[in-house]
């Protein structure tokens, strides 16, 4: 395992430098907005990154796999789709294109990589998810161009081509991955600080994740901003209300954390198409209160009657809220793009769950000779961690039956 990330990620990277500078060219585009980069740039490597800082003694690992995952799947993904752009106009010589739209893109790819990542975080290697950054972005490409290209499905902020494609992709590795030994694991579980970071990044997620849904709007940015943001309101509020119910008035973390981003997810295939704010926050709101009720209740029912393990919950964030964001949307197109609306969710459905099944054997296949010695633990991923050291200032911060082990 100690050998296989280093020669992995230098076998990888040869590769695709001999593409990129061999083929690689950059074009000035006048009209490409930095900031709608910036805050795409900042969910995936920030925003994710302290999402998955939440397991309680394998923050550091949720942290530094995220930046890795998400560095290799932005390189692979514009090496694939520029290679799907050549064949699709072979009139043109090869090139690997660089531009702000291609940028843009990428992120979008290495997010919905992240989100398969959260279905097994803390039961994978790093050389493990390096394969997965260089396998999925292939499927994703092939699945944004049909649809984009090919279907004409309207999905601009990414609830099907993003967050569909990433849940079952992962969903359905894990099912076919799915170690016993995962199963109710006690070092699956947050602490006080490590919710610390997760929320710090939901707090920056929702707060960006607007430009995010806007970044390849276009002309119609203004009307992703403002839909994602009413979108965002309406989850936020159901979530809160679903949490407290479900649990005699207090409130679940997990839905804090999570739920509450639902919205941003769920406009996303129609919010340049909403040009009334009420249906951006009736959808946030719908979707706020399945994601939180999914996360409360659907998650461990699922492991304990077909065996899928879902450590993050990326079916109640993405994969459902992806779901609702297309069936919302069959509503709101003309009758016309209702046909092509259905054909990109049967595209997106067949190639990630095709193509996570094949990854889970993969993972299957290589857990005991490059998979992790044992789950969610920082301390065999790194040389100078040690999760149980005690800090002076711990029996300040240490939650109330809180078990380190």
């Amino acid at each position: 395992m100690a050998i296989g990330l280093p020669i992995i990620a230098l076998v990888f990277q040869v590769i695709l430098l001999v593409f990129y500078t061999a083929f690689g060219s950059v074009e000035n585009k006048s009209s490409f907005d930095f900031s709608m980069f910036e805050f795409t740039h900042l969910m995936i490597f920030v925003g994710f990154a302290l999402l998955y800082g939440f397991l309680r003694r394998y923050t550091w690992t949720g942290i530094a796999q995220n930046f890795i995952i998400g560095v290799f799947a932005a390189e692979f993904f514009i090496l694939y789709a520029s290679i799907i752009t050549w064949i699709h106009a072979s009139a043109k010589p090869f090139e690997v294109r660089l531009d702000g739209e291609f940028l843009i893109r990428a992120d979008f790819c290495a997010g919905a990589v992240l989100v398969s990542f959260g279905a097994y975080i803390g039961k994978v290697s790093t050389a493990q998810m390096l394969v997965m950054a260089a396998f999925e972005p292939l499927f994703y490409a092939v699945n944004e161009h049909l649809l984009v290209d090919m279907i004409k499905t309207i999905d601009s902020g990414g609830g099907l081509i993003l967050h569909a494609f990433g849940c079952y992709f992962g969903l359905f590795a894990s099912w076919v991955f799915s170690p016993e030994k995962g199963k109710n694991h006690k070092l699956n579980s947050t602490n006080y600080n490590s919710n610390i970071f997760a929320v710090t990044g939901t707090v920056l997620l929702w707060a960006s994740w607007p430009g995010f849904n806007a970044a390849l709007a276009g002309t119609d940015s203004y009307y992703a901003i403002s839909n994602t943001v009413f979108g965002l309101f309406g989850s936020t509020v159901s979530a809160f209300i679903v949490s407290a119910l479900i649990n005699d008035g207090k409130l679940g973390m997990v839905s804090v954390i999570n739920a509450t981003l639902s919205g941003g997810v769920a406009v996303g295939t129609s919010c340049v198409i909403l040009h009334q704010p009420g249906w951006g926050l009736f959808i946030g709101f719908v979707t706020g209160g399945i994601s939180s009720w999914g996360f409360e209740k659907l998650t461990p029912w699922l492991e304990k009657t077909i065996g899928l393990q879902d450590v993050s919950g990326i079916h109640n964030l993405h994969g459902i809220p992806g779901i609702i964001a297309l069936i919302f949307s069959l509503f709101l197109v003309s009758s016309e793009q209702i046909a092509p609306q259905i054909y990109g969710l049967l595209c997106t459905l067949g190639l990630s769950i095709a193509s996570g099944a094949i990854f889970g054997l993969f993972l299957r296949l290589t857990h005991e000779k490059i998979g992790p010695e044992k789950f969610f633990v920082d301390e065999i991923h790194w040389i100078d961690c040690n999760s149980k050291q005690k800090s002076v200032h711990e029996p300040l911060m240490k939650p109330i039956n809180d078990d380190r082990d």
